[in-house]
């Protein structure tokens, strides 16, 4: 097998607050492989026979990343920004084939009795814009807004986009004047966040028709439909909701509490179907998960010296999963509650 690939990445300083950037990546790949049993070799269910299996296959890709960022301060505010696009498309093929029976030493598909052959090509294209804005003041208030659209071609032409907002909000206590120079509270930083986002983990082509061309009609080749296709599959979502405290005590030990709660939505599942219609299973977005919970890390140096540094901490969460729907209404509202705890010890020897 081999690989090639190409990457290109490009800097524009526009102003003093304003830049481009492109990064772009091509690629190349192929690949052969064989596998070859002569009839003379003792291997079970070949001996006397001989087995022959070839493959050969190749892909291209490129994909590019484009952001347009500006970063300007004024006074106590500073204010980020980003715009940019994103796209990317491969294509893969392979084709492969067995055969048997063929005369000693001749390690040639044209001389063997055809056993199997099939093939494949994928292609694949996915585009997205995104944009973000961040501002904060004095560093204490920081409030950051997002938004991407995606499209990928795994969808069904008409449910391909799916837009994801986002937002966050943090406040450094620590820097606030009250605080400010504290020997027992020495950081202090309180955020939350509220965002969505979205799950496209299927293969290729699950929205359309699958047929099989394993039948005969009128010695005739026939083709037998698999799966049904699914013009609205798309996009799973989550919505996501967190807020969480990170502190550090007497300059020493690091606390972080998290809470958030969670909620997936159109998941993506292969529903089964009743053996009347004739499919096994439909591919489909379906149900609903909620996911809730707690965490707390702590963690700290009970020994510190210039030889040797001890650090102990510990993580203990507590987390609610409740199956919301289902196909069909199937195990409704099932709850699960899970409880974790862990400890670690990091011993560092300075030299």
């Amino acid at each position: 097998s081999e690989e090639t690939v190409a990457d290109v990445q490009l800097r524009w300083d526009i102003n003093d607050w304003l830049m481009f950037t492109s990064t772009n990546r091509f690629s190349t790949s192929n690949y052969g492989y064989e596998l070859y049993y002569d009839a003379r070799t003792n291997v079970p269910g070949y001996a006397g026979r001989g087995y022959l299996y070839e493959s050969n296959g190749s892909g291209v890709g490129f994909g590019t990343t484009n952001l347009l960022k500006a970063h300007k301060e004024f006074d106590d505010h500073s204010v980020d920004a980003i715009v940019g696009w994103e796209y990317g498309h491969s294509s893969s093929r392979s084709m492969w084939a067995s055969g048997t029976d063929m005369p000693n030493g001749q390690a040639s598909l044209s001389n063997a009795v055809m056993q199997a052959i099939g093939g494949y090509s994928y292609p694949s294209t996915a585009w997205a814009w995104l944009a973000q804005a961040q501002y904060s003041y004095k560093g204490k208030y920081v409030a950051t807004a997002s938004v991407r659209y995606d499209e990928i071609s795994k969808f069904a032409p008409k449910a391909r986009g799916g837009y994801f907002p986002g937002f966050s909000a943090a406040w450094l206590g620590s820097e606030e004047d009250f605080l400010y120079g504290n020997d027992a509270i020495t950081f202090l930083k309180v955020r939350g966040g509220y965002g969505k986002t979205g799950n496209d983990n299927i293969e290729d082509f699950l929205y359309q028709d699958s047929y099989a061309l394993t039948a005969k009609y009128e010695d005739v080749v026939a083709a037998v439909l698999e799966r049904q296709a699914n013009p609205n599959l798309g996009w799973e979502e989550a919505y996501m909701t967190s807020f969480g405290i990170d502190a550090t005590l007497f300059n020493n030990v690091n606390v972080t509490l998290e809470l958030y709660n969670t909620l997936n939505t159109n998941l993506l599942l292969a529903v089964p179907q009743a053996p009347s219609t004739g499919f096994f299973e439909f591919m489909a977005n379906v149900g609903s998960v909620r996911n809730r919970g707690i965490e707390l890390a702590v963690d700290g140096n009970i020994l510190q010296t210039k030889d040797l540094v001890w650090n102990v901490g510990f993580n203990v969460g507590l987390n609610r999963n409740v199956v919301k729907s289902l196909p069909n209404g199937e195990f409704l509202q099932s709850n699960n509650t899970s409880f974790g705890l862990s400890l670690t010890l990091i011993c560092v020897h300075q030299l």
